[in-house]
């Protein structure tokens, strides 16, 4: 009688490695994943706080002068609401769903769709992209990022060179900046909230916040 001595299948032990094995390299691969998104989502951000610094340079450029909507919201908070950003939809240095209305005899622009909130950083343009688009911009803007913050808090930030001298003031971390430059922006980042300014122009820690200016382009 021939014996057979060959092996079938594996052992219990052998099939508890096999499964380590693949769980660490699954594991290995959707944090891989997740790396890229973060560094893909910050790359579209930092390119869209770029772009729009272009585009408000290039307004100026072109007219000279600050539309005074622009103006009066920079002199604000300095947010890139619906009404201040249609000056750049309207002028067509950005592609962004704009309508007019007459107030008091004067056609007002304001942003619509999805951009309805403004512009807003990448994070929060995910959130709205799921959203009816027929919702009001004063719910939308209430409507809480993953990262953190709501959409309000993930609006982008602008200021403007209004006396002509070719330097922009900026309050940031309770001191004022000032930054040679006709226009400059910036945003709070993937968590929606200020954090060191010192911190993230140096990319160190968990600082986010992303600008349109450099340190050599600050006055000391």
């Amino acid at each position: 009688m021939k014996r057979n001595t060959g092996r079938e299948g594996f052992t219990l032990v052998e099939m508890l490695v096999v499964i380590g094995i693949i769980a660490i390299l699954v594991g290995a691969s959707v944090g891989g994943y997740s790396f890229a998104v973060q560094r893909a989502e910050a790359t579209r951000g930092r390119e869209l706080v770029s772009n729009v610094a272009t585009a408000l340079n290039v307004m100026f450029q072109r007219q000279n002068r600050w539309p005074p909507s622009l103006l009066q919201e920079s002199l604000g908070d300095g947010r890139l609401t619906a009404r201040a950003a249609a000056c750049l939809a309207v002028s067509g240095l950005m592609s962004l769903s704009h309508v007019s209305e007459e107030v008091d005899g004067e056609t007002v622009y304001t942003l619509s769709g999805l951009d309805r909130c403004g512009i807003v950083t990448p994070w929060a343009a995910a959130v709205l992209k799921r959203t009816d688009p027929k919702m009001g911009a004063s719910a939308a803007l209430g409507l809480k990022v993953p990262g953190g913050g709501t959409v309000e808090s993930h609006q982008l930030h602008f200021a403007l060179d209004d006396d002509g001298d070719g330097i922009v003031e900026v309050r940031l971390d309770s001191q004022t900046l000032r930054v040679r430059a006709n226009a400059v922006v910036w945003c709070w980042g993937q968590n929606g909230k200020e954090d060191s300014y010192s911190a993230s122009m140096s990319g160190r820690g968990k600082a986010d916040d992303i600008y349109s200016w450099t340190r050599a382009q600050e006055e000391r």
